[in-house]
């Protein structure tokens, strides 16, 4: 698993499995997708992750995947459930996002990817 050092942001959830507290950038990808703070976990892989975390009472890390209507993202967060099992601590290791096609228009994300390579 991650050292807890290296973890770009934390985020925490409670026994709802509702997002309570975050740091960006899943606090940003969170309410952009119409979700509130606190409020439930809109994404499906991480609420999934945060689920099976608190039922197996095991500390979990995967890759998610989730978009809103901006951006695509990928990102390693573990998930290690409180020892009452009440919630779970998040750490997000790394954080890759994609600008979906949209205002810019093809050929400016191409662009971009030009220009990042």
């Amino acid at each position: 698993m991650t050292d807890a050092a290296s973890f770009r942001a934390r985020a925490r959830t409670d026994s709802r499995d509702w997002l309570v507290e975050a740091d960006e950038p899943l606090a940003g990808l969170h309410l952009r997708a119409g979700g509130e703070l606190p409020g439930p976990i809109l994404a499906p892989s991480l609420l999934e992750l945060v689920r099976r975390a608190r039922l197996y009472g095991l500390k979990l890390a995967r890759v998610i995947r989730a978009q809103d209507n901006h951006e695509q993202i990928t990102a390693l967060i573990e998930a290690t459930p409180d020892d009452d099992g009440e919630g779970c601590a998040l750490g997000i290791a790394s954080w890759q996002s994609v600008l979906l096609p949209g205002d810019e228009g093809a050929e400016a994300i191409a662009r971009r990817a030009d220009i990042a390579r």
